[in-house]
């Protein structure tokens, strides 16, 4: 049994999700002796009888889940991921660890290198000075899709460097305050959507402080990674992002 993360999932940092898939593989195979399972041949069975006519329809409930291996991919990644949703007015995104969770559809993720990368991201990607060139980088009104890695100059995360480790670290602080954020208005009984609490979750990081620790940090990298490879003086922020 695993954890699935959707879009409706998503909120600044922190992962939040109550909805479970149960998948018979091991590591990234299918599982052989999942045709010997009545839950599986049922399963299968109802699959085949009602799959679409389409050429490009996948025949059986396994190519289905593993469309273009898409599942057995990340069932194999065994690394940080970083994640965020493909679409919606507002942009989260969050670290997620190892192997825990599978990334469903309307959600995008990169496999990091270490948890300090992820979290370097989770930064980058959640700061509010991030969000105007984020936003304009949209190829929709209402789709980031992975046209924000050309359009913002996103630097490489370096741990050697003190404003990436710097941003790391905020990250971290920001999802412990996220979390709390989010289960205290659980507890209080509110029911909203995603928007709603993420909304709540941004407010509380400004109250925190980390917020605008993280946008500080974030401006400096980006302006050292835009003056190093563009060869000038000047800010990036100055250049209309």
């Amino acid at each position: 049994m695993k954890d699935c993360i959707y879009s409706q999932d998503m909120y600044p940092y922190a992962v939040q999700t109550s909805t479970n898939c149960i998948i018979p593989m091991k590591g990234g195979r299918w599982d052989p002796g999942r045709d010997s399972h009545e839950y599986w041949k049922k399963a299968s069975d109802i699959y085949a009888g009602n799959r679409g006519a389409g050429k490009n329809t996948p025949e059986t409930l396994q190519k289905n889940l593993d469309h273009n291996c898409k599942l057995s991919k990340q069932l194999g990644i065994g690394k940080w991921l970083a994640v965020y949703n493909a679409g919606g007015e507002n942009l989260c995104a969050m670290k997620v660890a190892p192997g825990r969770y599978i990334i469903e559809h309307g959600c995008f993720y990169v496999p990091c290198e270490s948890e300090g990368e992820a979290d370097y991201l989770t930064a980058m990607l959640n700061a509010r000075i991030m969000s105007s060139p984020i936003g304009g980088a949209k190829t929709s009104d209402l789709y980031f899709g992975q046209g924000i890695w050309k359009a913002v100059p996103i630097p490489r995360f370096d741990p050697g460097n003190r404003l990436h480790a710097g941003l790391a670290r905020a990250a971290r602080r920001a999802g412990r305050v996220s979390e709390r954020a989010y289960r205290s208005e659980r507890g209080r009984g509110n029911r909203s959507g995603n928007w709603t609490i993420s909304r709540i979750i941004r407010e509380a990081l400004a109250r925190d402080g980390v917020s605008g620790v993280i946008d500080g940090l974030c401006r400096d990298a980006i302006d050292e990674h835009y003056r190093r490879v563009a060869g000038t003086e000047k800010s990036y922020w100055d250049q209309g992002a």
